[in-house]
């Protein structure tokens, strides 16, 4: 029988589609009273912001386990046993460049070792720049993201980004990296947002905004330029632009073993792309490649003369169609050449119904080799695929040692595929990150496995799947004390659900880091549901719920709490939510559509009010995702869900904890602002939190990390834990 709430909710949205678009005078700039806590560095809206997390920190840290949970979140933090995390490593010139945070440097050090020492296990760590005591003596919050260093085509220099406070923008200086300091006089670009490539060794392509006008509405570059050694980036020669309601354009490699080409993406949005080979003087010209765009920020790569390129969308070339979701091989010197035909691009690897190829997770190629990830339903397995004789490929299953079945495996691929070998992680929820260095021929040796600061060896995980009303068949995994499923426990509940992202078994959660680990020591269940929107079944389940059906991956989450329930796992009102960026918008919508089910939401660096989003930061850059508010077809199941428009004063919602980052440019910290302050002005419980730093990872050192974590986890046990008695008959 459907829930009271589901069947309110309905009605509401009958009615809002009745009215049609007169709801958008609810949505409009006069109507909403808390405008003014968008203005980010506003005296008014800091004064808010202070005043509310001092409340909200004085509660949460009273409580007598904060202390003692903060110190266990250091210590898994700065545990000497812990790996890098793949963000934080990248892979060049035979060498293995990372970031080390440690308690004497919390920003970090930029260090390197080469890939055959580090895949031998030797840890002969060479540091290159103490990022500490850069920003004390320049008197900046400076942070570096390892992967988003450009080498130059000798190996010779690096551009190395560093970014205030963990912001999106950057500082891109040039660095040698034989005399191991920033090269006097060499490239140097001011704090902006940025993509650049090397074009030769006195040479770069960048596109940066530089004046308020060179920026899309979303925020990003939209006029590329070639920039020559010794010359102001400003006096640069622009070589192309684009219109402002575009996403981006950007500079990138695409390299096999025999060529090196130097492109240009210009996107339209998130999926419509487009690239160019744009030359000084020359018009530019659009060559047929269909590329992702997470990829094409890290260049593309493939084997003698292919790429290899996994596909979005079903892509036609005269009539022969390759199907979206699988790798393809193009043949680049043909391309360049405008000879194309059918027999241009080959087919590598197409994954059957249960498989598909991570987003942003691209083929390591080894000479002849290109090593794929691929899941099964959500479990990765690892592939290998080399050209015959005949020219087609064949792809043959690898064998991971035993033990690393059943979880999650991560390629760090490498931008030159002359390497002899790449670095394979394997993770799941209760097995600590393992590093393997994967051979050319396939062999796979252990580097080095982590120290867990948390024994889980008495804990399991299981995966389910729950049929939806629309028929669907949604897994989930569920992480819980061995022998203990017989019994209803208090219940974490992490997701996402967009942009194609899988959600994967990880020993750290995105956003929250080791949080299911100490919940899980103190009794508690962890769930993670691989819901519509997300990428664990490929492009399609991606795009079941874009746009007008995004209402379907919130169904998804409501039916794996119910099938939570109904298999007595947990209880309604014992069931709390906890996610970051469009999984923060999950929680705020779960939060006022399903109060029934929930008893705690976390929504963090979050998107909530989904009638401006489109105007905030990069929020214009989304659209192809949500909808166009401005759109009366688009705005309508926009504004249904949206959870800022859906507060009302006489609903039942769960208390909220919403967090925030000051210095987050990517996701406006108005939307938690105005949620918690439109949520207390009508008398709901509210919890708000801001960080002064830490950008859209809403921190950038390990004591900010374990301080939010703690913060987290207090508000959790109060919500769910305390008073719980397994004993008491489910609801």
């Amino acid at each position: 029988m459907p829930n009271i709430l589901t069947i309110r909710n309905k009605i509401r949205a009958s009615v809002i589609i009745g009215i049609t678009y007169s709801f958008s005078v609810l949505a409009s700039d006069a109507a909403d009273p808390y405008l003014w806590l968008e203005e980010i560095e506003g005296d008014r809206a800091l004064g808010w912001t202070e005043e509310q997390s001092e409340r909200t920190a004085a509660r949460l840290a009273a409580d007598p386990r904060f202390d003692q949970l903060k110190a266990e979140y250091l210590a898994s933090y700065q545990s000497e046993g812990r790996l890098p995390k793949m963000h934080m490593l990248t892979q060049a010139s035979g060498f293995v460049y990372r970031i080390a945070q440690e308690p004497d440097h919390p920003r970090g050090l930029l260090q390197r070792n080469r890939t055959a020492s580090f895949g031998a296990g030797e840890a002969a760590w060479e540091t290159l720049v103490d990022i500490d005591a850069l920003a004390e003596a320049e008197g900046h919050n400076w942070y570096v993201n390892a992967p988003m260093i450009r080498f130059s085509p000798d190996g010779a220099k690096a551009l190395i980004p560093l970014s205030d406070g963990g912001s999106d923008a950057v500082s891109v200086r040039e660095f040698d990296l034989a005399a191991k300091k920033f090269v006097p006089d060499g490239f140097r670009t001011p704090l902006a947002r940025q993509m650049i490539a090397w074009v030769d060794e006195n040479t770069l392509a960048i596109s940066i905004v530089l004046e308020p006008d060179e920026a899309t509405t979303s925020g990003y570059p939209r006029i590329l330029r070639q920039w020559h050694r010794g010359t102001g980036v400003s006096e640069a020669e622009v070589l192309h632009s684009i219109p402002s309601d575009h996403l981006l354009l950007a500079p990138f490699l695409a390299q096999t073993n025999t060529q090196r080409e130097l492109l240009v993406l210009a996107a339209r949005s998130f999926t419509d792309l487009t690239v160019l080979r744009v030359a000084s003087g020359q018009p530019p010209e659009t060559l047929p490649l269909p590329v992702e765009l997470m990829a094409s920020f890290m260049g593309l790569t493939g084997i003698g003369n292919e790429l290899l390129l996994r596909l979005d969308t079903d892509f036609d070339v005269g009539g022969k169609v390759f199907s979206a979701g699988s790798i393809i091989a193009a043949n680049l010197p043909r391309i360049l050449a405008g000879d194309v035909d059918g027999d241009t691009y080959r087919t590598v690897f197409t994954p059957d119904a249960s498989e598909a190829l991570p987003l942003a997770s691209p083929p390591a190629i080894l000479d002849t080799s290109a090593y794929l990830v691929v899941l099964d339903n959500v479990v990765s397995t690892l592939k290998r695929a080399r050209r015959g004789a005949d020219g087609q490929w064949q792809v043959d299953n690898v064998n991971v040692p035993a033990g690393r079945q059943g979880g999650t495996l991560t390629l760090l691929t490498s931008m030159d595929p002359s390497e002899d070998s790449a670095l394979l992680k394997f993770e799941n929820f209760t097995t600590v990150p393992t590093m393997f260095a994967l051979s050319q021929a396939g062999k796979l040796a252990k580097v080095q496995e982590a120290e867990a600061a948390v024994d889980l060896e008495g804990f399991e995980t299981k995966q389910f799947f729950v049929e939806t009303q629309d028929g669907a068949r949604v897994p989930y995994f569920v992480v819980g004390k061995k022998g203990g499923w017989d019994a209803a426990a208090p219940t974490l509940m992490y997701g996402y659900g967009a942009f194609g992202i899988p959600m994967l078994p990880s020993f750290e959660v995105p956003y929250i880091g080791p949080m299911h680990q100490i919940w899980l020591e103190r009794g508690g269940r962890f769930v993670l549901p691989n819901v519509r929107g997300g990428g664990e079944y490929g492009p399609a389940w991606h795009n079941a719920a874009r746009g007008a059906t995004r209402q379907i991956a919130y169904d998804d989450f409501a039916a794996v709490a119910e099938d939570l329930i109904a298999r007595g796992l947990s209880r309604a009102g014992r069931i709390g939510f906890v996610g970051g960026s469009n999984g923060g918008l999950t929680a705020g919508v779960l939060a006022t559509q399903r109060p029934d089910l929930f008893g705690a939401s976390i929504s963090l660096v979050p998107l909530l009010d989904m009638a401006r989003f489109h105007k905030l930061l990069a929020g214009a850059s989304w659209m192809p995702e949500y909808g166009n508010p401005e759109i009366p077809t688009e705005a309508e199941p926009l504004l249904r869900y949206s959870p800022y428009q859906n507060i009302e004063p006489d609903g039942d919602y769960p208390e909220m904890l919403l967090m925030t980052s000051t210095r987050d440019d990517r996701v406006h910290p108005g939307h938690a602002r105005k949620m918690a302050a439109r949520l207390m002005a009508q008398g709901h419980p509210a919890l708000f939190y801001e960080a002064r730093e830490g950008g859209h990872g809403m921190a950038v050192n390990d004591e900010g990390r374990a301080f939010n974590s703690a913060l987290q986890t207090v508000y959790l046990l109060q919500k769910l834990m305390d008073g719980f008695d397994p004993r008491t008959p489910a609801n």
